[in-house]
């Protein structure tokens, strides 16, 4: 999230510069909340000892957040200087241990969730969730976001195109928080940008609703890694250079070298392989590829093409017996578009869905759900 540094502490507090007032006409909404919900709290950067809080509001007032343990207890209360826009790190955390929270504005509750930490190094079960090409604010989208979050996963990833059509701040009210908030008040997405997020060139929109996992407030948002349980996930962005000798090529190569989790994983927008209409992208694959394979990059999610995709195991580069899978998950909300099937492809669809995968230390079990509840793709990964 661009904003200033901020000081560390056990809860560590901002409240970030005003926003402007964008008007913006709000569709109607069945249940619609006291409050909208593009003024509700969500988490974000998940890490095993941190969780970030954040909210805005329709005028300045005072923030103040209070953390509890799961059973209520509470913890701390913590107030923040007047905004509209308010940012809440939370740190000291226990790994794998659930919390609660409530947001307030002026001494009154606004917004309340839960959530919990990410496993430490020594967890081995837990699921997550992918989905990708979202943001139409349509009933398509609305009916694949209720599906996930009754699945229930401990975190998700977003392959991008979080808001169509140019990454608009704005439209992250109909668009993100209207069909995810009950969501994301509890559970973390941690996306890369599509091409869509960067409409307006700088993806100034996505940057400034997401807040993403750091070693350091001098690192880069646009690629990043984070930990849970045995598992790495690299976001990367191929909306920028990433060719070899790029500063993002350097530190993808960097980081895959020093990790020492078993199971890796790399989520972008823009995919390798695949049998859709944008056809594969040949750049990421002849820059990446050799990477995913020589450091064991189990599986490569993506999004860019609006169906599901799995790929046979690739080792087109590097013959070891440790094959790389990439998946097409373009289809949470956004248009469906035509698929046939490549040679390198083992199941094609094109319908709105996500993926539901499930984990522990040796096997990764995933399905593929569509808006509907069926399964319409099954796999498995064995380290």
């Amino acid at each position: 999230m661009r904003h200033p540094v901020l000081a560390a502490a056990l809860i560590a507090l901002a409240a970030l510069p005003a926003m402007a007032q964008h008007q913006y006409k709000w569709p109607a909404v069945k249940n619609e909340p006291a409050r909208k919900p593009f003024y509700l709290p969500y988490v974000q950067a998940g890490t095993p000892t941190s969780m970030t809080v954040i909210w805005r509001g329709p005028k300045p007032a005072t923030p103040s957040i209070v953390l509890k343990t799961a059973d209520n207890q509470p913890l701390q209360t913590v107030n923040g200087p007047a905004g509209t826009e308010h940012l809440f790190r939370l740190t000291n955390l226990t790994p794998g241990t659930s919390y609660r929270y409530a947001a307030m504005e002026d001494g009154k509750v606004i917004g309340e969730g839960e959530f919990k930490t990410n496993l430490g190094p020594n967890g081995k079960q837990f699921r997550f969730a992918v989905m990708g090409d979202s943001g139409s604010g349509n009933a398509n989208q609305l009916s694949v976001a209720k599906r996930l979050e009754k699945w229930g996963p401990d975190f998700v990833l977003h392959m991008g195109d979080v808001i169509y059509e140019k990454g608009d701040f704005e439209g992250y009210g109909p668009r993100y928080m209207e069909p995810y908030h009950t969501l994301v008040a509890n559970t973390v997405v941690y996306p890369t940008p599509g091409n869509h997020d960067y409409g307006r060139g700088n993806a100034d929109g996505y940057f400034r609703f997401f807040e993403m996992p750091r070693a350091k407030p001098t690192d880069t948002e646009q690629w990043y890694t984070f930990t849970y349980g045995q598992a790495q996930f690299f976001s990367l962005d191929t909306n920028t250079k990433f060719d070899k000798g790029s500063p993002q090529y350097q530190w993808l190569e960097r980081e895959l070298k020093a990790s020492k989790s078993p199971w890796k994983f790399a989520f972008t927008h823009y995919p390798p392989y695949t049998s859709g209409e944008h056809g594969s992208s040949l750049y990421v694959r002849r820059a990446w590829g050799p990477l995913f394979e020589r450091h064991n990059v189990q599986v490569v999610f993506t999004g860019h093409d609006h169906h599901y995709e799995r790929s046979l195991p690739r080792e087109d580069f590097v013959k070891d017996g440790s094959p790389t899978t990439y998946i097409v998950s373009g289809g949470a909300g956004a248009w469906m578009r035509g698929v046939k099937k490549e040679p390198f492809s083992a199941f094609t669809q094109a319908a709105y869905h996500f993926i539901g995968i499930t984990m522990n230390d040796r096997e990764l079990n995933a399905e593929a759900i569509d808006r509907g509840g069926v399964v319409i793709d099954k796999f498995k990964v064995i380290r």
